[in-house]
């Protein structure tokens, strides 16, 4: 059990949440309308992996950790494919429209790392020993 970690990931999703919610407000060229339709998803991924790692921090069971971790994964995954099938970034306005692409690519391979890692948890999970 770790407390430090708990306030960490609580100070850590408050920092996140006001970041996320303050940025149309800052009047970023790159950052589109459809970024607020992307932002309910990203307070839930901030708010839901806050959750999952507190209650990661606090469990005493391997097998229940390793399942935290599967979960924060899997918003993750969530949160990145929200933000590409949205995608609230378009970097055509500063004359970079290339950067488009690239994040799109990036997007896909985080997704697959991401998908990856969840399989890998998910062994650990099974296998039940910490390594």
């Amino acid at each position: 059990m770790s407390l430090t970690g708990v306030f960490g990931q609580i100070i850590g999703a408050i920092v996140g949440l006001y970041v996320a919610n303050s940025i149309p407000g800052w009047h970023i060229p790159v950052i589109t309308n459809a970024y607020l339709l992307y932002l309910p998803y990203a307070n839930m991924a901030i708010i839901g992996t806050c959750i999952v790692k507190i209650l990661m921090h606090l469990s005493p069971w391997y097998r229940l950790q390793q399942v935290c971790e599967g979960v924060s994964q899997i918003i993750a995954i969530f949160s990145l494919y929200m933000l590409l099938t949205i995608h609230p970034f378009d970097f055509s306005a500063i004359g970079k429209p290339e950067i488009n692409d690239l994040l799109l690519f990036a997007f896909t391979i985080a997704i697959i790392a991401l998908f990856l890692a969840f399989l890998v948890t998910c062994f650990r999970m099974l296998r039940g020993k910490p390594t």
